[in-house]
């Protein structure tokens, strides 16, 4: 994987790396990391996550999940 990134972070266990990624790269990420779920994000981004047999999601759309229940929540 070519490293064209800003910054790599780890976060709630799923290492998101910033950056102009593409297919290559996705392909590359898959085998250097078997059995994680790898996600080419629309920005360019990649994440790693770990194995799961549920279908890999970003984990920004689950925080913006989390932060709309809160807010749900906190209306009631």
């Amino acid at each position: 994987m070519a490293f064209r990134h800003g910054k790599v972070e780890l976060v709630d266990g799923v290492l998101v790396s910033s950056g102009q990624f593409d297919e290559r790269d996705l392909q590359t990420a898959q085998g250097a990391y078997p059995g994680r779920q790898v996600i080419l994000k629309e920005g360019g981004g990649i994440e790693i996550h770990p194995a799961s047999a549920t279908r890999p999601r970003s984990i920004y759309e689950t925080y913006l999940e989390r932060l709309r229940q809160r807010g749900a929540n906190r209306d009631k």
